[in-house]
């Protein structure tokens, strides 16, 4: 472990040895690149998770900054999903997530290695401005502190479709997963195969796209941490615009949020709703009409609560339609006298999302 701080401190043809918030991100970048795999017991020795390349960045991370003379302590965090009700002396299980809290040259940093290809800084939402024990070493009094709330996860989708005379059309996307998302993205990519992977992209826009046909998918990012995971494709669906009476339009949604079958299930509650994480989208849309077809009016519609927000507008470009969704989903813990509050706002949202997609008429 000696050995291996010394190497990141001292990098071959560097002039000068790293020092301060570099220092710090150089050894989180050393042990993320090192260990592989999805972590381990954060009790294990580091020696042995070096070794063997396996098993807890978290152990490991800590005993590199313990040899490079950085303060780094374990902090176990009581997540959000917790029980949040207080305690004079609350259950050991309460705070089950350990993080690393490191300070130094007058900076503090919060750091989340068990997902591998998390970039620095980021954490679960689940984590995110919740309290957290900070574990004191010998002589040092307990310490109890707050995690940042700092929240860069989210979903961008960018998609092309060209329409034929006949309702197929051929769509051409491109998602972009940035933060801990990305990286928990990155995980789930890396314990499967090309075929594999394949399949989960057809199946997956399959929801959105009837008779959808994967004709070519490719993944960039996996193997850089602090760039978001892309994944670009290419399909045919057959039938993705109804015709009638010479009109056309796309009657299912694209990327159903589906807020009511999630979260909606009754039509009252005597306990809390727990909304686990926030969630952050958008999508962003360009369809392209066959020769001779005739646009129609464009689409603007918003959504707004104190659990989110939802807009959807649309506006023609000759014969081009340019969409854009925008969707955010906040946590929390709703009460039983707000949740039929909460249920009006998923009710809207799916509703304005589910309205067809008019593309005017065609000869």
């Amino acid at each position: 472990v000696e050995e291996l701080a010394h190497s990141i401190a001292r990098p071959p043809g560097s002039a000068s040895p790293l020092a301060g918030e570099a220092l710090v991100r150089a050894a989180y970048r050393t042990v993320d690149d090192l260990v592989e795999g999805q972590g381990g017991s954060w009790a294990e020795p580091a020696s042995h998770v070096l070794s063997r390349r396996r098993g807890s960045r978290t152990a490991l991370l800590k005993a590199v900054y313990q040899a490079l003379g950085v303060k780094s302590r374990f902090a176990l965090v009581r997540p959000f999903t917790a029980d949040p009700a207080p305690y004079r002396w609350p259950r050991p299980d309460l705070y089950g997530y350990p993080v690393l809290r490191v300070v130094h040259a007058g900076q503090t940093f919060w750091l989340d290695p068990t997902t591998r290809r998390t970039p620095f800084g980021a954490m679960p939402q689940a984590v995110r401005g919740c309290e957290a024990l900070v574990l004191p070493e010998p002589g040092e009094p307990p310490e109890v502190a707050r995690t940042p709330e700092r929240d860069e996860d989210g979903r961008e989708v960018a998609m092309r479709i060209a329409l034929d005379a006949g309702g197929g059309a051929t769509v051409e996307g491109d998602e972009r997963y940035s933060g801990f998302e990305g990286a928990a993205a990155k995980a789930a990519l890396e314990r499967i195969d090309a075929q594999a992977r394949r399949q989960a992209v057809e199946q997956s826009l399959a929801r959105s796209f009837q008779g959808f046909v994967l004709e070519s998918v490719e993944v960039e990012g996996e193997q850089q941490p602090d760039a978001p995971l892309r994944v670009r494709w290419r399909g045919r669906t057959p039938s993705l615009v109804r015709l009638a009476e010479g009109r056309a339009a796309v009657e299912a949604p694209l990327y159903p949020l589906r807020l009511g079958a999630r979260y909606v299930q009754r039509a009252s509650r005597v306990t809390t709703l727990l909304v686990p994480a926030a969630e952050r989208g958008t999508l962003r849309l360009e369809v392209t009409l066959p020769p001779g077809a005739e646009p129609p009016e464009g689409l603007e519609r918003e959504v707004t609560s104190e659990f989110g927000s939802y807009r959807r507008s649309e506006r023609w470009t000759g014969r081009t339609l340019l969409r854009q969704d925008r969707f955010e989903l906040r946590r929390a813990r709703v009460r039983p006298e707000a949740y039929p509050g909460f249920a009006r706002f998923a009710a809207a949202v799916d509703e304005v999302q589910g309205l067809p997609m008019a593309l005017g008429s065609w000869r």
